[in-house]
């Protein structure tokens, strides 16, 4: 590493840099254990780890380069180039390069020759980075036809993309295969009437999924949600009740002079009137969590009182 070469890295994350800020102002922060400094988050290993004096000053200084800052110029490597530096390395969100900070500087990467992109993990059908990792695949009208869609509605075709796209998902992402999955929700310290339910994918992943841990595991029940309208209520031992609510509009009426608006569907009444909105709707509780919400209210009315 002390051989390797000095190259500027930007890091394209707001997340990240409100994050790493709360971080770099609270890890530092110390306290008194029987007369021995202590830092109140970070542990004894961690200093050691990073050669850290337990001193505020110095572990702050430190943690401002473990954690690094987000710019707010996200143009920032570009211009760096500009000035001189010949590579810089910028690391940033992508959702499947359809989403995140990516789209931001990706119309400058897209049509530039030295450009490189790394793709570091599964990218599903028809995404950006689909088109991205298969970019050689596309020839004649499809290379023309089809699109990588960037910020503000603007695309470009994949025929005039111009910069290097080098998949390394295989060997950095950090997302559990299907085996692993199984594996997962099929451990033997479960039990056998637990509920799974498999939310993200496409249908033809979910449904194999969902084949593969029946095969393993007869007990379990597999629950693919399709119907944004669905509810599920769950209920103690694993249990599921599944109700599906049908749109209703909502009727206008007058109501002493006063526009209002009301619904009425499945226990839930909502009335909108000038002064603001009146939600009535049935609660099904325990005896004991119908105990605890009684004494709390009791307690706020006493308190008012």
């Amino acid at each position: 590493m002390k051989k390797a070469k000095q190259v500027p890295i930007t890091l394209h994350s707001p997340l990240m840099g409100a994050i790493n800020q709360v971080y770099r102002d609270h890890c530092a922060d110390t306290l008194s254990v029987k007369k021995e400094v202590k830092t109140k988050y970070l542990s004894d290993d961690f200093l050691e780890l990073f050669q850290l004096m337990k001193d505020e000053d110095v572990i702050w200084n430190k943690l401002g380069t473990l954690l690094p800052d987000c710019p707010k110029d996200l143009q920032l490597p570009f211009k760096r180039r500009e000035q001189g530096f010949p590579t810089s390395i910028v690391l940033t969100s992508s959702g499947m390069v359809d989403k995140g900070n990516v789209l931001t500087i990706l119309k400058d990467v897209l049509i530039d020759e030295q450009a490189i992109i790394l793709l570091t993990g599964y990218q599903s059908p028809d995404s950006n980075g689909y088109l991205l990792q298969h970019l050689g695949e596309f020839t004649g009208d499809d290379a023309y036809n089809k699109r990588v869609i960037m910020n503000d509605g603007k695309s470009l075709r994949l025929a005039d993309i111009r910069c290097r796209i080098i998949d390394i998902g295989p060997y950095y992402s950090g997302h559990a295969d299907q085996s692993q999955l199984v594996d997962y929700a099929t451990m033997p310290t479960r039990e056998n009437n637990r509920t799974v339910f498999l939310l993200h994918g496409s249908e033809d992943a979910r449904n194999a999924l969902k084949d593969a841990i029946e095969q393993k595991s007869s007990g379990r029940r597999i629950v693919l949600p399709t119907d944004t309208r669905q509810w599920y209520r769950l209920a103690t031992g694993g249990k599921v009740e599944l109700d599906s609510l049908e749109a209703v509009a909502l009727d206008a009426c007058e109501c002493d002079g006063a526009k209002m608006l009301k619904l009425s569907q499945s226990g839930i009444t909502v009335q909108k009137s000038d002064d603001g909105i009146l939600l009535n709707f049935s609660l099904h509780l325990d005896n004991q969590n119908a105990s605890e919400i009684l004494t709390l209210l009791a307690g706020l009315l006493n308190k008012e009182n």
